[in-house]
Protein backbone atom coordinates (compact mmCIF):
# COMPACT_ATOMS: atom_id res chain seq x y z
CA UNK A 1 0.00 0.00 0.00
CA UNK A 2 3.07 2.29 0.85
CA UNK A 3 4.62 1.69 -2.30
CA UNK A 4 1.20 2.48 -4.98
CA UNK A 5 0.76 6.02 -2.54
CA UNK A 6 4.74 6.82 -3.36
CA UNK A 7 3.95 5.35 -7.58
CA UNK A 8 1.42 7.74 -7.11
CA UNK A 9 3.45 10.90 -5.70
CA UNK A 10 5.92 10.18 -7.88
CA UNK A 11 4.03 9.85 -11.20
CA UNK A 12 1.97 13.39 -9.97
CA UNK A 13 5.60 15.11 -9.84
CA UNK A 14 6.54 13.66 -12.95
CA UNK A 15 3.51 14.95 -14.87
CA UNK A 16 3.49 18.64 -12.81
CA UNK A 17 7.42 18.41 -14.16
CA UNK A 18 6.36 17.70 -17.75
CA UNK A 19 3.21 20.63 -17.85
CA UNK A 20 5.60 23.26 -16.30
CA UNK A 21 8.21 22.32 -18.90
CA UNK A 22 5.21 22.35 -21.76
CA UNK A 23 4.85 25.44 -20.62
CA UNK A 24 8.44 26.54 -20.79
CA UNK A 25 8.27 25.43 -24.44
CA UNK A 26 5.28 27.16 -25.28
CA UNK A 27 6.56 30.15 -24.14
CA UNK A 28 9.99 30.13 -26.29
CA UNK A 29 8.07 29.19 -29.37
CA UNK A 30 5.82 32.23 -28.91
CA UNK A 31 9.08 34.00 -28.59
CA UNK A 32 10.45 33.05 -31.89
CA UNK A 33 6.91 33.31 -33.80
CA UNK A 34 6.55 37.06 -32.35
CA UNK A 35 10.48 38.03 -33.22
CA UNK A 36 9.45 36.01 -37.02
CA UNK A 37 6.86 38.43 -36.51
CA UNK A 38 9.00 41.95 -35.93
CA UNK A 39 7.23 42.03 -32.90
CA UNK A 40 10.56 42.70 -30.56
CA UNK A 41 8.88 45.24 -28.03
CA UNK A 42 6.29 41.72 -27.25
CA UNK A 43 9.59 39.80 -27.15
CA UNK A 44 11.40 42.21 -24.95
CA UNK A 45 8.42 42.03 -22.50
CA UNK A 46 7.55 38.28 -22.78
CA UNK A 47 11.25 37.55 -21.90
CA UNK A 48 11.41 39.95 -19.10
CA UNK A 49 8.07 38.41 -17.37
CA UNK A 50 8.80 34.95 -18.22
CA UNK A 51 12.22 34.80 -17.28
CA UNK A 52 13.45 32.76 -20.73
CA UNK A 53 14.98 34.11 -23.78
CA UNK A 54 16.10 32.89 -26.75
CA UNK A 55 19.56 33.03 -25.89
CA UNK A 56 19.10 30.86 -23.07
CA UNK A 57 17.02 28.41 -25.98
CA UNK A 58 16.75 27.38 -29.14
CA UNK A 59 13.57 26.20 -31.54
CA UNK A 60 14.48 22.99 -33.04
CA UNK A 61 14.84 23.25 -37.01
CA UNK A 62 11.29 21.77 -37.95
CA UNK A 63 9.68 23.40 -35.50
CA UNK A 64 7.09 26.62 -35.83
CA UNK A 65 4.13 27.58 -33.77
CA UNK A 66 2.16 28.29 -37.12
CA UNK A 67 2.84 24.48 -38.30
CA UNK A 68 2.43 23.51 -34.76
CA UNK A 69 -1.15 24.67 -35.29
CA UNK A 70 -1.47 23.78 -38.86
CA UNK A 71 -0.93 19.98 -37.42
CA UNK A 72 -3.16 20.01 -34.87
CA UNK A 73 -6.08 21.45 -37.02
CA UNK A 74 -5.06 18.62 -39.79
CA UNK A 75 -5.47 16.50 -37.07
CA UNK A 76 -8.89 17.55 -35.61
CA UNK A 77 -10.35 17.63 -38.84
CA UNK A 78 -9.36 14.43 -39.63
CA UNK A 79 -10.81 13.05 -35.94
CA UNK A 80 -14.20 15.07 -35.96
CA UNK A 81 -14.86 15.61 -39.97
CA UNK A 82 -14.94 19.55 -39.18
CA UNK A 83 -12.51 22.55 -38.99
CA UNK A 84 -11.96 23.30 -35.36
CA UNK A 85 -12.82 26.62 -34.10
CA UNK A 86 -9.68 28.10 -32.82
CA UNK A 87 -10.65 31.84 -32.01
CA UNK A 88 -14.14 33.13 -32.63
CA UNK A 89 -15.17 37.09 -32.85
CA UNK A 90 -16.69 38.28 -29.96
CA UNK A 91 -19.62 40.80 -29.78
CA UNK A 92 -19.04 44.60 -29.78
CA UNK A 93 -21.94 43.98 -26.66
CA UNK A 94 -19.74 41.35 -25.04
CA UNK A 95 -18.48 41.94 -21.43
CA UNK A 96 -14.95 40.91 -22.83
CA UNK A 97 -14.78 44.03 -25.40
CA UNK A 98 -16.21 46.57 -23.15
CA UNK A 99 -16.31 45.61 -19.56
CA UNK A 100 -18.06 49.47 -18.37
CA UNK A 101 -20.63 48.61 -21.23
CA UNK A 102 -21.76 45.05 -18.76
CA UNK A 103 -22.23 47.14 -16.17
CA UNK A 104 -24.45 50.01 -18.04
CA UNK A 105 -26.90 46.75 -19.82
CA UNK A 106 -27.32 45.47 -16.18
CA UNK A 107 -27.98 48.49 -14.76
CA UNK A 108 -30.54 48.93 -18.11
CA UNK A 109 -31.92 45.90 -17.71
CA UNK A 110 -32.42 46.50 -13.82
CA UNK A 111 -34.63 49.78 -14.67
CA UNK A 112 -36.49 48.11 -17.32
CA UNK A 113 -37.60 45.80 -14.65
CA UNK A 114 -38.24 48.11 -12.29
CA UNK A 115 -40.52 49.83 -14.90
CA UNK A 116 -42.12 46.70 -15.35
CA UNK A 117 -43.03 45.96 -12.06
CA UNK A 118 -44.28 49.38 -11.54
CA UNK A 119 -46.48 49.28 -14.63
CA UNK A 120 -47.52 45.47 -13.84
CA UNK A 121 -48.69 47.35 -9.92
CA UNK A 122 -50.80 50.30 -11.13
CA UNK A 123 -52.06 47.79 -13.33
CA UNK A 124 -53.18 45.49 -10.23
CA UNK A 125 -54.34 48.67 -8.22
CA UNK A 126 -56.32 49.54 -11.46
CA UNK A 127 -54.33 52.48 -11.78
CA UNK A 128 -53.29 51.89 -15.37
CA UNK A 129 -54.36 53.81 -18.63
CA UNK A 130 -53.98 51.85 -20.79
CA UNK A 131 -56.86 49.86 -23.20
CA UNK A 132 -57.35 46.30 -23.21
CA UNK A 133 -58.54 43.82 -25.68
CA UNK A 134 -62.17 43.28 -23.74
CA UNK A 135 -62.51 46.92 -23.34
CA UNK A 136 -62.28 47.47 -19.84
CA UNK A 137 -59.37 47.85 -17.34
CA UNK A 138 -59.50 44.42 -16.50
CA UNK A 139 -56.03 43.39 -14.16
CA UNK A 140 -57.23 39.77 -16.13
CA UNK A 141 -56.15 40.21 -19.26
CA UNK A 142 -52.76 41.85 -20.69
CA UNK A 143 -52.02 45.59 -20.84
CA UNK A 144 -51.88 46.76 -24.51
CA UNK A 145 -51.17 50.57 -24.87
CA UNK A 146 -53.63 52.47 -26.30
CA UNK A 147 -53.70 53.61 -30.42
CA UNK A 148 -53.06 56.87 -31.07
CA UNK A 149 -55.12 58.83 -33.49
CA UNK A 150 -53.13 60.69 -36.33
Amino acid sequence: MLSGTRAEHESRLNEEKRRAERGKHVVVLMLQHLLQMGYTGAVDVLQTESGLSLSQYEVADNVELVSILQEWEDYYELRFQRRPKVVKKLSPYSDKVDPHRAKVRRCERWALHQHVARHCRRHVLGLCGTAHAGGGTSPQQPCRPKRRRR
